[in-house]
């Protein structure tokens, strides 16, 4: 999306998160579901079927779309307290951080 419809980064990463999401609620209510609600005679192979036929799906999904060759992502740098940092480096230690508060949180609930 970045390179294709000149969408700025952030703004494509919460798409593809907003679109991921939906992606996937939708094959819950679809495909999940039905095992869960004891549809179908036996369960645990209908979870291992669909589930690896959505794995080659997805794959060669993403192929048709996007191509097989690598591409870059443009790098954007940001001053944070005085040091400069790309993108990347911010988002994973911003994950990191966050990573960490739920550890936190969930000792206190041990």
């Amino acid at each position: 999306m970045i390179t294709l419809f000149n969408v700025p980064a952030f703004l494509a990463i919460v798409l593809g998160i907003v679109a991921l999401f939906l992606i996937g609620a939708i094959i819950e209510i679809l495909l999940f579901s039905p095992v869960a609600k004891d549809k179908v005679s036996n369960p645990m192979e209908y979870s291992m079927v669909i589930t690896f036929a959505l794995n080659i799906l997805l794959k060669n999904a993403a192929v048709a779309l996007f191509g097989s060759h690598y591409r870059n992502i443009p790098i954007y740098n940001a001053m944070v307290f005085g040091i400069s940092a790309g993108w990347a480096q911010l988002a994973e230690a911003w994950s990191q951080v966050s990573f960490l508060g739920l550890l936190n949180k969930s000792a206190q609930y041990c």
